[in-house]
């Protein structure tokens, strides 16, 4: 059977991430800002996980805003370094999907 792409599902072109959530670390800014907008364009529901959380809710909250694909994104106040708070970012995100993609 053909998937969406080769039978040109314009849907699936236009939303890839659609219904997957996605966790990018220091997403507040820079590269990893880069990373949750590609992301958030793509139709995937995005945690942003970032020391700075105010910066994080302000990006998340941008994202959001201009995203016409169905993404959106959410701010976590994250240390990376910290294994306790990244499992707990882990566990939030495979809360609200089936899978989750993660990209630092």
């Amino acid at each position: 059977m053909a998937s969406a792409d080769e039978r040109g599902d314009a849907t699936s072109r236009a939303a890839p991430l659609a219904g997957q959530v996605a966790i990018v670390t220091g997403g507040a800014r820079g590269i990893g800002r880069g990373i949750a907008a590609r992301f958030v364009r793509d139709g995937a529901h995005v945690v942003i996980g970032d020391r700075d959380v105010e910066t994080a809710t302000a990006t998340a909250a941008e994202l959001t805003s201009s995203a016409g694909s169905g993404g959106r994104a959410d701010a976590m106040e994250l240390d990376a370094a910290d294994r306790d708070q990244v499992e707990g970012m882990v566990d939030a995100a495979d809360a609200q999907a089936v899978s989750a993609t993660v990209a630092t």
